[in-house]
């Protein structure tokens, strides 16, 4: 399995927002957005995860986890071990996205 974090891709283009539109979470979900397109303009570039699928899938023995990307290390090991900081990380980034 290979993990990235954030790649410079146009998927964030095929995004659709749900029907419904919830005012109290209006200004959380544009801050999300930012955050996303954020994220996805300010990523590696995808030759890297290439690259890294090509090399797991010629490993003798790959690893069950590949992870690759600005910060993908340490982004799992707070999901893995430290949760309320990564939760407070997560949130922290998104309300500051711009």
């Amino acid at each position: 399995m290979v993990e990235p974090m954030w790649a410079k891709t146009n998927i964030g283009i095929n995004m659709i927002a749900i029907d419904g539109n919830i005012t109290e979470y209006s200004n959380y979900k544009e801050q999300v957005n930012k955050y996303i397109k954020n994220g996805l303009a300010n990523g590696d570039e995808p030759s890297l995860i290439v690259n890294k699928i090509i090399k797991v899938i010629n490993a003798k023995n790959p690893k069950f986890r590949n992870i690759i990307g600005k910060m993908a290390a340490v982004v799992l090991f707070l999901n893995n071990y430290a949760y309320p900081q990564f939760e407070g990380a997560i949130y922290k980034s998104v309300k500051t996205a711009k």
